[in-house]
């Protein structure tokens, strides 16, 4: 998952893609995007950490 931490653009790309999805299957796509969206902070903490 460091992949979504270096690559800002990968990240937008989701969180448009899940913004314009969640209108047909609002609850399970979010669920999954807050979920994604727990990964990506929890390494961006630990990438900073680490340097």
């Amino acid at each position: 998952m460091v992949i979504f931490y270096k690559s800002q653009d990968i990240v937008g790309i989701l969180f448009i893609a899940v913004k314009f999805l969640t209108r047909k299957n609002h609850i399970k796509l979010y669920s999954i995007y807050k979920n994604l969206e727990l990964i990506i902070i929890d390494n961006s903490i630990e990438n900073k950490a680490i340097k």
